[in-house]
Order: C-alpha cells, then sequence, then structure tokens
C-alpha cells in the first residue's frame, strides 16, 4: 500500500498581449507598438495602485 500526495499546481502568471488588449472595447485596432506600450502603462498603474492599497491601509 502506498501513499500518494496530492500536490497543488500553482497557475503560470501569463503576460498580457495584443490578443487579450484587443478583445477589449477600443483597443482592437492597436498596434502592436501601441499594445505594448498600453499593456505597460497599465502594469505600472496596477503596481502604484497596489502600493497606495497597502500604504493606505
Amino acid at each position: 500500500m502506498s501513499n500518494s500526495i496530492a500536490v497543488e499546481e500553482k497557475p503560470i502568471f501569463k503576460k498580457y498581449d495584443a490578443e487579450w488588449l484587443q478583445k477589449f472595447d477600443g483597443f482592437e485596432d492597436y498596434s502592436d507598438k501601441k499594445v505594448e506600450e498600453t499593456i505597460y502603462k497599465l502594469e505600472e498603474f496596477a503596481k502604484i495602485l497596489c502600493e497606495h492599497l497597502q500604504n493606505s491601509s
């Protein structure tokens, strides 16, 4: 009789890409360069927002 241990796999973080962003209204026609810039800005905004929330509570 053997004992087995269940291991929970953690999901791998997937970077956002053009396909993801272009699914949203207003972003369908963005060029790859514009998508990269927009995703970078969204990630930076998310960092700022998280820091603010952590420091204000």
